[in-house]
């Protein structure tokens, strides 16, 4: 083999190294993305669950609020003096 035989297969081998390099770089981002977005969606639908949960616990003290609200009307009403 002459040496510039030498060179072009050296040269070749190198290349196919990093294109070998490459393919695995990117094969590696690809799982990193994949597992990157089931942590997404796994935080977004954990984060939708406990915003129902607060919704749901803020629409029960709502209903207590007017419950006490109308009891502190009937209070007042009863207090005012009758005039006929």
């Amino acid at each position: 083999m002459t040496a510039a035989g030498a060179i072009v297969l050296l040269a070749f081998a190198t290349l196919a190294t990093l294109l070998v390099g490459l393919v695995m770089a990117a094969q590696a981002w690809s799982r990193r993305m994949d597992q990157r977005e089931r942590e997404i969606i796994a935080t977004t639908r954990a984060t939708a669950e406990q915003a129902a949960q607060y919704a749901a616990q803020t629409a029960r003290l709502e209903q207590r609020v007017r419950v006490l609200e109308g009891m502190m009307q009937g209070r007042e009403a009863s207090a005012m003096p009758q005039f006929n």
